[in-house]
């Protein structure tokens, strides 16, 4: 390959280093396989200087290229970066698709959750961003009002949901096709997963992408509690998003995956912990004025003025301020029971519909040691402490086990810890009481 164009490929690469004519120097006859002393000498330089050039040259172009450079590996990493990456075909249009998108126009605060978001990938450049959280909590909905109003920030912004469990390599391959589409080029992948992986990371180093994941649960497995281990949660076809999430994080790019999902993957903390450029956004309730617009939205809802605010509090507070579950709950009572708030709680009917379906879907994805832990919370309907806990739960065996369920049930958003000890919310402590 013409040693002229590698020569501009790398300057090309670099341009934003300003390169002085040193570093030009050490880089032509590099590429025409002089030594750094031939280089020193031809120059009239001091070896070891030269040399500190080069290293600082090679790093600068590691960086952007997303593969360790070396003076030695030089040639063969240009050769391999042009022929089969196709930096030729550089993309110019911005595009993006929606999928099953949904509609934010029913969304209701989540300003904090959004600014943050805003500074973790627009202004951080973060790799890896997950948002987690409870069935019913807004986690789609902020994933999607944030790709909608930042969506001028990437050349290409791509939703999609977990929820039909595609595998690794078809959403990969369904990724890089579609980025290329639009490059008016055709591409053929390989089968590995290695190489598919690669090919995608290509994309994110060469273009401002977001990927979102949605329903990211789906891939993983259902009763991770094996043996009292946490670890390796993916189910066994799907390890590969594993390797997917542990891969972005090693290239240098502006790129970013963002998953939403009710449970944390285990791999996912760990990267968390020891990379800057991953954040987690767990989602709680919304406050009592947000969750007040939601069921003043369902329609007129009768009380006695004077017990209508603390009726309506009651509510928002029974259902953990779930956005989902008030809304559900808000419309009934409009359409069952005539808009009487104090009639529905005289029901006594606080469970039905999709707000079953929502811990149905979680409880059923449990081990038996998650679900003992959650009935001895819910028998106690108050706060309770580690000690009790294992005084009460006996199908944990230890306190170590013990901790790693409650870790697990944390990681799903089914429990929650204040200054008294462990608890739940109440529309959880009341299904869990009904399904033993």
């Amino acid at each position: 390959m013409d040693k002229t164009y590698l020569e501009q490929l790398c300057q090309e690469l670099l341009k934003t280093e300003k390169l002085n004519d040193t570093d030009n120097l050490v880089l032509r006859f590099s590429l025409q396989g002089k030594t750094y002393q031939q280089i020193a000498t031809s120059c009239s330089y001091d070896n070891d200087y030269i040399r500190d050039v080069g290293y600082r040259l090679w790093r600068k172009l590691s960086k952007q290229i997303g593969t360790k450079v070396t003076k030695k590996n030089l040639l063969s990493v240009l050769q391999r970066y042009t022929s089969e990456d196709r930096l030729e075909s550089p993309l110019t249009l911005s595009s993006i698709d929606w999928g099953t998108i949904v509609e934010t126009n029913d969304m209701y605060g989540r300003n904090l959750e959004l600014n943050n978001l805003k500074q973790w990938i627009l202004r951080s450049r973060c790799n890896l961003v997950g948002i987690f959280g409870m069935g019913g909590i807004g986690k789609t909905l902020l994933a999607a009002r944030f790709a909608k109003e930042c969506q001028t920030e990437f050349d290409f912004v791509i939703w999609l949901s977990l929820n039909k469990t595609p595998a690794i390599e078809t959403t990969l391959t369904a990724t890089v096709n579609y980025i290329a589409q639009q490059q008016a080029i055709k591409i053929t992948l390989p089968q590995d997963l290695n190489e598919i992986i690669r090919q995608f990371t290509y994309y994110l180093r060469q273009f401002r992408c977001l990927l979102i994941l949605d329903n990211f649960e789906s891939i993983l497995r259902a009763k991770k509690f094996d043996n009292g281990s946490w670890e390796h949660n993916y189910r066994k076809e799907y390890q590969g998003y594993g390797q997917l999430l542990e891969t972005i994080i090693d290239y240098h790019h502006d790129s970013c995956i963002l998953l939403t999902g009710r449970e944390i993957p285990s791999n996912f903390v760990s990267l968390s912990r020891n990379s800057p450029l991953v954040y987690s956004l767990t989602l709680s309730g919304l406050n009592i004025s947000e969750c007040q617009k939601i069921i003043q939205l369902a329609g007129i809802i009768k009380t006695s003025d004077t017990s209508k605010e603390r009726l309506i509090e009651k509510l928002i507070n029974y259902y953990g301020g779930n956005p989902l579950a008030l809304k559900i709950v808000a419309t009934t009572i409009v359409d069952l029971f005539n808009g009487d708030l104090e009639e529905f709680w005289h029901s006594e009917v606080r469970l039905f519909g999709e707000i079953q379906d929502l811990l149905d879907q979680q409880w059923q994805r449990l081990s038996d040691a998650e679900q003992d832990v959650m009935y001895c919370l819910a028998v106690a309907r108050a706060p309770i402490s580690l000690k009790n806990l294992e005084d009460n739960c006996l199908s944990v065996s230890s306190r170590s086990q013990l901790v790693t369920v409650l870790q697990s049930l944390k990681h799903r958003s089914l429990i929650a810890r204040n200054i008294k000890g462990f608890t739940q919310q109440p529309f959880v402590i009341d299904y869990i009481n009904a399904t033993k």
